[in-house]
């Protein structure tokens, strides 16, 4: 099926909201959300801040937005499924879910234009979106049985789906399909490598690069479509995604993390690694903004960044251990860390401290409600709650770097 540049940028231009929640339609128009998708997941914004984007948004700047948040879920999803999938864990069949859940998200942009014939054929068309995954699966069944010969065939049906894929792709934006063969088949083998070798470093590459992959689709959308990026510079824009992404992560690392350390695998402080390896990088873009000394307080200041994180390691340990006392005493401290959290973003961005708290408060309810349900076996729940965070995420993201370029018109251009 041919889809016209301007079709789809509709669909993808579709509200974040809509597309969080998993919105489509048929082809009359009626709204439809696909069965099992985040449609089911309540996500809120950041306290009194929804719709706060004036100075980062634009219809180019929210397509960009959309397709990074969906696709670098899709990559942190389908990297700590395939773990799940290769150590048998119970949990499996619930992150393949929420995997799939995604997956629904994405089609559902397309198939709220074109109904459910072309939501169809992006989920399930002939060597394309699901097809790749189902791919995965059996690729990191092969691994477990160390079928070499289950392995290669694996990888050949992988080559594959990159050649359709990216005449998919092409077909539909007007992008280079060799380039965008290129970016897809480094998407393969950066997931393939991290399951190989299990490492932490390359699955945070694997979920940057699939930034870049989204940054080219919509730009190549934006371009020959000529969205307006009228209301958000560049370096505004840049901002926006770079929290968006960072705080993203942090919410799918600290989520996988509590796990890890509940079942005591082996590789929980690979993980946590990894997620002090993301609070440094957030560190670091404050203190592009407000200087080296921001960026120390903000990582280590009391009862601040760190300090959260540690307080729910030391919530998991407690559960882990049925204390409900030790349980009690980091809930408490993580509410400190609220109040010391909140003030240090409204003094330093202008934002409201009410709203801040709130959301902050959001936060802490999400990461600290997946753990109780992972302990209690209600999966589900679990990564229902972890694809809640990760959009609220992207709703604080979008707070944040408003009141940042309001504050600093000069290195943002905003007003």
């Amino acid at each position: 099926m041919k889809r016209t540049l301007a079709t789809l940028a509709a669909a993808l231009l579709l509200p974040l909201a809509l597309v969080a929640c998993g919105g489509g339609g048929d082809a009359d128009g009626e709204a439809a959300a696909p069965a099992t998708t985040a449609a089911e997941t309540e996500t809120h914004s950041m306290g009194g801040t929804q719709g706060g984007t004036a100075g980062v948004s634009s219809p180019a700047a929210d397509l960009e937005v959309t397709l990074d948040r969906l696709l670098g879920e899709h990559a942190l999803l389908a990297m700590f499924a395939t773990q799940k999938g290769i150590g048998g864990e119970e949990d499996f069949e619930a992150i393949a879910g929420a995997l799939d859940a995604n997956s629904q998200d994405l089609a559902a942009a397309v198939g709220s234009v074109y109904g459910d014939e072309a939501a169809e054929q992006f989920l399930d068309g002939d060597l394309l979106w699901r097809f790749h995954i189902d791919q995965f699966v059996a690729y990191t069944k092969a691994l477990g049985a160390k079928d070499e010969a289950a392995q290669k065939q694996a990888v050949d049906k992988l080559m594959g789906y990159v050649q359709a894929q990216a005449a998919f792709f092409a077909d539909a934006t007007g992008a280079d399909r060799g380039a965008v063969a290129s970016a897809l088949e480094e998407h393969v083998v950066q997931l393939k490598t991290q399951l190989d070798g299990y490492a932490a470093r390359d699955f945070r590459e694997a979920y940057a690069h699939m930034f870049m992959t989204g940054d080219a689709l919509s730009g190549a959308i934006a371009t020959e479509q000529s969205l307006a990026t009228d209301g958000a510079t560049d370096a505004a824009v840049d901002l926006r995604i770079t929290l968006g992404r960072l705080l993203g992560e942090h919410a799918y690392l600290a989520m996988v993390a509590t796990q890890k350390g509940y079942s005591g695998s082996k590789d929980f402080e690979q993980i946590a690694g990894a997620l002090d390896a993301n609070s440094q990088e957030l560190a670091a873009e404050i203190g592009s903004v407000y200087g080296e000394e921001a960026a120390e307080q903000f990582l280590d200041g009391d009862l601040l960044w760190r300090f959260h994180i540690d307080q729910f390691v030391a919530y998991t340990q407690a559960l882990a251990k049925e204390d409900e006392a030790a349980q009690q005493e980091a809930v408490d401290k993580l509410m400190g860390y609220v109040e010391a959290q909140s003030a240090f973003f409204a003094e330093a961005t202008g934002a409201d401290r009410a709203a801040l708290r709130e959301g902050l408060e959001q936060h802490v309810t999400q990461l600290k409600g997946q753990i109780d349900a992972y302990a209690a076996g209600d999966h589900e729940e679990a990564y229902r709650l972890a694809r809640e965070a990760h959009a609220h995420m992207w709703e604080t993201a979008d707070a944040l770097a408003a009141a940042i370029v309001a504050q600093n018109p000069d290195k943002f251009g905003g007003s």
